[in-house]
């Protein structure tokens, strides 16, 4: 699904690689992303939780394959879901454009 593609919608400003959509990302890089949205936007384990249910259902479900064209936002989307429904507080997108400097509002709508 090309709504995913990182190369159609990249989350920066920086120049993608021709190659993106061939090179597995590192554990540490994954890991990286996920932690620093966790951290900044002080998401709870429960939320980490319910983020993986939703990627397993997303996955499995809807047919989509994570490669590592589209994971970054497959992940982001997941998150972004399952902090709107399991915490408490309110969480705006533009929270999200904070986190990830190069984004719009209308970049993760």
């Amino acid at each position: 699904m090309e709504i995913f593609d990182e190369k159609r919608h990249p989350l920066t400003h920086d120049r993608v690689p021709s190659d993106y959509d061939k090179r597995e990302p590192e554990h540490r890089h994954i890991y990286r992303f996920i932690r620093t949205l966790f951290s900044v936007a002080q998401l709870t384990a429960e939320c980490a939780k319910v983020t993986l249910v939703y990627l397993e259902r997303l996955l499995t479900y809807a047919g989509i394959i994570s490669c590592p064209g589209n994971w970054k936002r497959i992940v982001l989307g997941a998150i972004l879901l399952s902090s709107k429904v399991w915490d408490d507080q309110a969480v705006w997108n533009v929270d999200y454009c904070q986190i990830l400097k190069d984004m719009t509002v209308e970049d993760i709508r």
